[in-house]
């Protein structure tokens, strides 16, 4: 069987929210401060982390959070922000490429362009740290 993702402090990853703060999905990148696994048995865990695209401008965030499901390549994660229905939100959280940062950040990627050091892989972590820190 193939390793589960598991997120690494310092790294950036793609994060996927439903619903939104609007409507429909929200979408940041998302840079993991902190990650405390919680030894509840409830497979929680704690996540310090540095939301890009909020609309306040960027900012940290520390959520518990309930990991309903961990892939080779993505995690599903609940964020209960209180007893009521509505404001459970579910996410997604991928490794960040920049496939997608293009797609849902594209006219950003435009307007701070990246180096051609910066296009690879490990440089996409040095852009983000650049442009968002």
């Amino acid at each position: 069987m193939a390793d589960r993702m598991t997120l690494e402090r310092g790294r950036w990853y793609a994060w996927q929210m439903l619903p939104g703060y609007v409507n429909g999905a929200y979408y940041s990148p998302i840079r993991v401060n902190e990650v405390e696994p919680l030894k509840s048995g409830q497979s929680r865990m704690k996540l310090d982390y540095l939301n890009a695209a909020y609309a306040q401008g960027v900012q940290s965030f520390k959520d518990t959070l309930r990991v309903l499901l961990r892939a080779e390549d993505y995690m599903i994660v609940v964020r209960e922000e209180g007893q009521e229905p509505a404001k459970v939100r579910s996410a997604i959280i991928t490794p960040i490429t920049w496939d997608w940062l293009r797609l849902h950040f594209g006219g950003f990627v435009q307007n701070n362009r990246p180096r051609p050091d910066e296009l690879s892989s490990e440089g996409l972590r040095e852009y983000l740290q650049r442009v968002l820190t």
